[in-house]
């Protein structure tokens, strides 16, 4: 069964963002939610928001975390949709497609999350290099502004959200198709339904229009010398 159109692109589509959220979340679970700050929670609050208010990819996380929202939105739109219409195609059909779901063996996960991981931390590790993080520091009754390195091993946030994010896409992926082959089997099946009841134009037989023909000209021509002037 085809995929449908643009299915290529929107998988490509799908990893991306997941790769730019990834990369994102990670950098707000590293600087964001004071894990890696000294002096209690007072000390850990206010480092906290000094880095909010000081991030200088606070446009950028606002950006890919949009962009998220809306592709995760759009995405369980377009489910909602494909279902409605297969709902409305089953209501007409009089038999109803059975919904093939295949199971996604645990080497394309694992794949599949390795890459996503991989990106998620490249991406993490390029923008912190380009533009690096700084805290507030409090050191001997001074305010210091200090370089921040990341508290928790990015790696292994990398590879627990590749591996959400991968499940999340093989599963959507895969429900997403078969229902997208569903209705393309109940279009054929309307289609060939309505050809079947289509009328067709009425035909002569050949031997019906031959024996016609012989009845037509059966008599023979009347003898035009006995005829009288």
């Amino acid at each position: 069964m085809a995929l449908p159109r643009g299915a290529f692109s929107g998988r490509l589509l799908h990893r991306l963002v997941a790769i730019l959220a990834g990369a994102a979340l990670i950098h707000v679970v590293e600087f964001h939610l004071g894990l890696g700050y000294a002096g209690g929670l007072d000390g850990r609050l206010s480092a906290a928001t000094y880095a909010i208010q000081h991030c200088p990819l606070r446009p950028a996380l606002a950006a890919i975390l949009g962009l998220a929202g809306l592709s995760l939105g759009a995405a369980v739109w377009t489910m909602r949709l494909q279902l409605q219409r297969l709902a409305d195609l089953q209501g007409s059909a009089p038999k109803r497609p059975t919904l093939r779901f295949s199971r996604p063996s645990a080497e394309t996960i694992c794949r599949r999350a390795i890459l996503l991981a991989a990106g998620q931390y490249t991406i993490f590790r390029l923008a912190l290099q380009i533009m690096p993080m700084r805290y507030l520091m409090q050191m001997h009754g001074a305010q210091m502004v200090m370089a921040m390195s990341p508290p928790v091993p990015a790696a292994i946030l990398a590879l627990l959200l590749g591996l959400l994010a991968a499940l999340f896409l093989t599963v959507f992926e895969d429900r997403l198709q078969a229902v997208a082959e569903a209705i393309l089997r109940l279009r054929a099946l309307h289609a060939q339904i309505a050809s079947e009841r289509r009328p067709r134009p009425c035909s002569m037989r050949p031997a019906l229009a031959a024996q016609m023909g012989r009845a037509r000209f059966s008599r023979p021509p009347p003898d035009i010398s006995s005829a009288t002037v």
